[in-house]
C-alpha cells in the first residue's frame, strides 16, 4: 500500500469531506497490507506510529524521469530577476498565502525590485479571489504571469525558464514539482528539513521574505542536489528489493476502483469493486490479452502478454507457456481500473457475460 497523502492532508480532508475516509482507510490498511510503502521519511515517522508491526513502513527513493525532465534551450520566456515560479496545486497545504506576503515585502526591497512571481495552475473557480488577493496587496505590478493548468510539454519549459521555484507547505513534503524543477536544473526553496531543495527556510512569510532577498542578493549559498539522485529507476529499484523480499505466498494483486475507500476485509472478496483476488480466481480463458494499442485506451490497465492456465494473475508469480518467470516491465501482473459503470466489455473486447466478471472487471 502506497501511503501517498500527507497525514494531516488525510486527516483535515476526511473531517471536511464525508463519506470519503482517506485516514480511516489508510489505517486500515497499515494493518490489512503486506507493506507499506512512502516516498517520504517525515511521512514514514508519522505514519510509523499507528503500526502495530515491527518493520513499520518501508521508505522508498523519490525520483522522476530524467529523460523527460531534463535542462534545454526551448524554455518560456519569463520575466524578472530573478523569475519567481510557483506552479503548486493549490490544495490546502500549498495555497501560496505566506508567499504572496513574503513577496510583496520583498519585492518593496532594492535589491528584490526586478523579481517577478509567476503563479500557475490557478483553479478556474479560485481565480477572481486570488486577483482581488492580489489586488488589496499592491502586488499586481510584480506579478509576471497568472493562469491555470498546463501540460507538462509546457511546465517543462516554465522550469526552465524560471531563475527559481518556490514550493510552499507549512507541513509536510516537498511534491513532484521541487523534484521535476531540480532535474530542469532551476533551484528550489522550500521548508526547513526538505530533502530535495537547493534552499531551505522556515516556512513563516517574514522568513520567506528575508530568504528571498538573501537569494535575489546570492548571499545565500545553495545546496547541490546531485542530478542522478532525482532518478525514478531508485523508485524502481527500492519497490523491486521490496517487493521480492516478500513471502511469496503474501504477494497478491488488488483491483481497485478509481477512488478508494476501504481495503479488502477477507481475500477472496469484492467490496464494491474493491478486492483482493485469491489464487486461481481468474482462468486463463478470463485474463485480457491486449496488444500494444490498449495503451491509450480510456481505462488505466497493465496488461500482461497470453499466459498458459498456471498462471495466477493475481498470485505470486507469471509464468511463460515454457515454465519461465515473465519479469516486469514487459510482463505485469493485470491491473483493471474502469472509470465507466455501463462498461459492458473487458479491454481485449470480449463480452463479459456474467454478473461477476462485470464487477471483477469493474
Amino acid at each position: 500500500f502506497f501511503a501517498h497523502g500527507t497525514p494531516e492532508h488525510c486527516v483535515t480532508y476526511e473531517l471536511r469531506r464525508t463519506p470519503d475516509m482517506p485516514f480511516t482507510a489508510t489505517l486500515t490498511w497499515l494493518r490489512e497490507a503486506e507493506a507499506i510503502v512512502t516516498q517520504w521519511p517525515r511521512h514514514k515517522r508519522i505514519w510509523d506510529l499507528f503500526m502495530e508491526r515491527a518493520e513499520g513502513v518501508h521508505l522508498i527513493r523519490a525520483g522522476v524521469n530524467l529523460e523527460r525532465w531534463a535542462p534545454g534551450e526551448e524554455k518560456a520566456q519569463l520575466m524578472g530577476n530573478p523569475a519567481v515560479l510557483f506552479c503548486e496545486s493549490w490544495f490546502e497545504i500549498k495555497r501560496p498565502s505566506e508567499l504572496l506576503w513574503a513577496f510583496a515585502a520583498a519585492c518593496r526591497q532594492p535589491t528584490f525590485g526586478d523579481a517577478r512571481l509567476h503563479l500557475y495552475n490557478i483553479p478556474e473557480g479560485c481565480k477572481a479571489f486570488w486577483a482581488t488577493f492580489l489586488d488589496h496587496l499592491n502586488l499586481r505590478h510584480w506579478i509576471g504571469s497568472f493562469d491555470g493548468n498546463k501540460p507538462q510539454a509546457d511546465l517543462i519549459k516554465l522550469y526552465r525558464g524560471a531563475g527559481l521555484l518556490v514550493a510552499p507547505a507549512p507541513y509536510g513534503d516537498q511534491s513532484r514539482t521541487c523534484l521535476e524543477a531540480l532535474a530542469c536544473g532551476v533551484p528550489v526553496l522550500a521548508r526547513s528539513g526538505s530533502q530535495y531543495a537547493s534552499y531551505t527556510c522556515d516556512w513563516d512569510w517574514e522568513t520567506i521574505a528575508a530568504t528571498l532577498v538573501d537569494i535575489g542578493e546570492g548571499s545565500r549559498a545553495a545546496k547541490v542536489i546531485e542530478r542522478g539522485d532525482l532518478d525514478a529507476i531508485h523508485t524502481a529499484e527500492d519497490l523491486a528489493n521490496l517487493y521480492v523480499s516478500l513471502p511469496a505466498a503474501s504477494r497478491r494483486t488488488y483491483i481497485l476502483p478509481s477512488r478508494l475507500k476501504s481495503p479488502p476485509s477477507s481475500e477472496g472478496e469484492l467490496l464494491s469493486g474493491a478486492g483482493a483476488i485469491s489464487e486461481g480466481a481468474l482462468t486463463s480463458e478470463q485474463t485480457a490479452t491486449l496488444e500494444s494499442g490498449a495503451r491509450s485506451a480510456p481505462a488505466e490497465v497493465l496488461a500482461t502478454a497470453a499466459v498458459s492456465e498456471t498462471t495466477s494473475p493475481c498470485g505470486t508469480e507469471l509464468v511463460s507457456e515454457d515454465g519461465s518467470l515473465l519479469a516486469p516491465p514487459s510482463h505485469l501482473p493485470m491491473i483493471v481500473s474502469l472509470e465507466s459503470t455501463n462498461q459492458t466489455s473487458s479491454p481485449n473486447g470480449r463480452y463479459l457475460k456474467t454478473t461477476a466478471e462485470l464487477e471483477l472487471a469493474r
